[in-house]
């Protein structure tokens, strides 16, 4: 059974001061939550937040029963019962008969195998050892696309690449030497090659346009080496050498777009060298580590939370270590208009701010592209993330 105690306990694991989530900013806002009954739970806010229903959504704040401790072996409230765990192998878990949904869940088991290999995926699928896989390689894509076995779900989300600089560090701390980069980068020869068109320019900050809180005013940043090498002259430069680090973990064609970086940044005067990092160890020994990394970012549920979790001077993963006074400000503001349209104002400013000031790069908005055998029915894409935002088990079935 779940109750209000449970979902207390729950979010409690992310508040206070000695909490070691990496979510705990996203909640910094709840002064307490109180189960004011079985089935009802009371959660009061230092201050306003209309979207705290969308926080309460991110994937972090998943529900354990009250006194829970054990992560070995979770128990949640979903449509599977887990059965077995390898980390970075495989999961099994079997069909929960006490589900509350009649409507999902049907299959009776489902395995969850890690194949890093996008070859061996594809072959798997093809083979059909497996049933679904995710991350189909831009290139492989159309030929998949092809073949009769299978089936692509193509999903024009929110997730997009960034390149992001550490504001405390030199030159990133110059705006003119940020700005000499973000028109340094060919963005449409990025989206066309390496993505094979599965994806759309970005413009330098996280909102797509498929969400109502983008602001279509920002005029669009082209690739330009003459206005590059303009700003690089206003920093007092004639000639800028960087290094740029990339991995296939951070995105697949990370270094293939640090190469294409350096490629058109010739012309502007700037040399970009490419340091290809391992996989293992990225996110915890260069991301947020190195001056310059490459990064991606599934995107969030509205723009507030992507703003708070990326862009505050707070923010957990700050990965620009940008701070920007007045951009709090807004921001904390913003929280306090119950008009949608008033939000919606303050919204596009801060889009404008991280355009024009964020030490970060977002060449590109990216589309997940998952498939499928012909036989797996019910998979249909979810704008909020790949694999049916990580829901295909429980929405799917099969037909012989």
């Amino acid at each position: 059974a779940f109750d209000a105690e449970d979902v207390k306990y729950s979010l409690g694991l992310h508040l206070g001061e000695k909490t070691k989530s990496k979510a705990k900013g996203l909640v910094a806002d709840i002064a307490d939550v109180r189960a004011a009954s079985p089935r009802q739970v009371e959660i009061l806010l230092k201050s306003p937040n209309p979207d705290m229903d969308y926080v309460l959504s991110d994937l972090h704040f998943a529900m354990v029963p009250a006194g829970f401790a054990d992560w070995a072996k979770p128990v949640g409230t979903g449509p599977f019962k887990l059965t077995a765990f390898q980390p970075g192998v495989r999961a099994t878990a079997s069909r929960n008969e006490a589900y509350w949904r009649s409507d999902r869940g049907h299959v009776d088991t489902v395995e969850t195998v890690v194949i890093n290999d996008m070859t061996a995926r594809v072959s798997a699928l093809q083979g059909g050892s497996v049933h679904i896989i995710n991350g189909v390689d831009y290139k492989i894509a159309p030929l998949l696309k092809k073949d009769p076995r299978a089936y692509l779900v193509v999903t024009e989300g929110k997730q997009h690449f960034s390149l992001p600089m550490d504001a405390t560090k030199e030159p990133f701390n110059n705006p003119d030497i940020v700005l000499a980069l973000k028109h340094a980068l060919d963005r449409k020869q990025m989206v066309d090659l390496l993505m094979a068109g599965y994806g759309r320019v970005g413009n330098d900050h996280p909102i797509a346009a498929s969400d109502p809180n983008f602001n279509p005013n920002i005029e669009q940043r082209a690739y330009d080496p003459d206005k590059a090498r303009f700003h690089l002259k206003k920093a007092g430069k004639s000639e800028l050498t960087l290094e740029l680090h990339a991995a296939p973990v951070a995105f697949e064609q990370a270094v293939s777009t640090a190469e294409l970086f350096a490629q058109s940044a010739k012309p502007a005067g700037i040399t970009v060298g490419v340091k290809r990092e391992p996989d293992d160890g990225y996110w915890a020994e260069v991301w947020m580590k190195k001056p310059w990394v490459a990064s991606f970012w599934a995107g969030r549920p509205s723009a507030s939370m992507m703003f708070s979790s990326v862009y505050a001077s707070g923010a957990p993963w700050n990965e620009t270590h940008w701070k920007n006074e007045d951009f709090d400000r807004k921001l904390a503001e913003s929280r306090s208009f119950a008009d949608p349209a008033k939000r919606r104002e303050v919204y596009f400013e801060l889009q404008q701010t991280i355009h024009d000031t964020c030490p970060t790069i977002i060449p590109a908005f990216a589309s997940w592209v998952d498939a499928a055998r012909a036989e797996v029915k019910g998979f249909t894409p979810n704008p909020n993330f790949l694999l049916s935002d990580h829901r295909v088990a429980e929405r799917v079935w099969l037909e012989a």
